[in-house]
C-alpha cells in the first residue's frame, strides 16, 4: 500500500487514510506530479473541492507498507482511472473560465454604477435615488471562490481553458493510488482534520472546512468515529 509517510505521533484521534490518485504528466517542457483526492471529494457534488484538496507529491514522503500493518481507517478510492480525473480537470478549466468571465462582467457593471453614483452625489439626494443605494450595497461576487480555484488549476496543474488532452503526456507513474494520513478529532460541534505528514500536529484547515461545510460529509465521518 503506497502512502505518504506518517510523521505525526501521539495524537489522540482516529487515524484516517485518505486516497489520492497520482497524476504525473508533462505539458510541453513542464512536468507535474500531483495528488488528487479521490475519496471524500467524490462524496460531494461540487467538483471544485477536488482541486482545493489536491497537493504536490513529495517523493521523500512516499513509502510502501503492507496493508495489514496499517492501523486506523482506510477510505476506499471512489475513482481509480487517471484519464477520467484528467478529463474532469480539463472540463473544470472550461467551466471556470466561463464563470470567471460572467463574474468579471458583473463586477464591471457594478463598477460603472459606482462611477455614475459618484457623479450623482454632487447633487442633493432625493427619495427617487434610494433604489440606487440598494443596488450599490457592498456585494460579495465570488462566493464560490471561482477566481481562486481557476488560479490553482492553472498554477498547480498547468491546466487552463486552452489546454487540450493532446498537449498532455501522462507518465507511467500516473494512476497510482497513494494514501495520506490524517488524524480526525471531534471538537464540540466540529470535525477537525490534522495532517499526519507534518512533524508536529497541525490542522489541515481546508479539509476541516470541507468536512464541516456539508452535513452529509460530517455525518459520514461521525458514523466512522462511532464504529471505531
Amino acid at each position: 500500500m503506497l502512502t505518504l509517510k506518517l510523521r505525526t505521533r501521539n495524537v489522540k484521534g482516529l487515524l484516517f487514510w485518505e486516497p489520492y490518485i497520482r497524476l504525473s504528466y508533462g505539458i510541453g517542457w513542464r512536468k507535474y506530479d500531483m495528488l488528487v483526492d479521490v475519496g471524500l471529494s467524490e462524496k460531494t457534488s461540487c467538483g471544485y473541492f477536488k482541486i482545493l484538496l489536491s497537493r504536490k507529491l513529495s517523493i521523500k514522503l512516499l513509502t510502501d507498507i503492507p496493508k495489514s500493518f496499517v492501523r486506523g481507517y482506510i477510505q476506499e478510492p471512489l475513482k481509480t482511472d487517471a484519464e477520467t480525473i484528467l478529463g474532469e480537470l480539463l472540463n473544470y478549466a472550461k467551466i471556470l473560465h466561463f464563470e470567471s468571465k460572467r463574474l468579471t462582467r458583473k463586477i464591471s457593471d457594478y463598477a460603472k454604477k459606482l462611477h455614475l453614483w459618484s457623479k450623482y452625489m454632487a447633487y442633493p439626494v432625493d427619495e427617487g435615488a434610494k433604489w440606487i443605494l440598494k443596488i450599490l450595497r457592498p456585494q460579495k461576487f465570488d462566493k464560490q471562490g471561482i477566481f481562486m480555484v481557476k488560479a490553482l488549476l492553472n498554477e498547480g496543474f498547468g491546466i487552463n481553458e486552452k489546454t487540450s488532452r493532446e498537449q498532455i503526456k501522462l507518465f507511467k507513474d500516473a494512476g497510482s493510488i497513494i494514501y495520506c494520513p490524517f488524524y480526525v478529532i471531534p471538537k464540540k460541534e466540529r470535525i477537525v482534520f490534522y495532517d499526519g505528514t507534518e512533524s508536529t500536529p497541525k490542522e489541515n484547515v481546508i479539509y476541516t472546512r470541507f468536512i464541516n461545510s456539508s452535513d452529509d460529509l460530517k455525518n459520514y465521518i461521525e458514523g466512522i468515529l462511532r464504529k471505531i
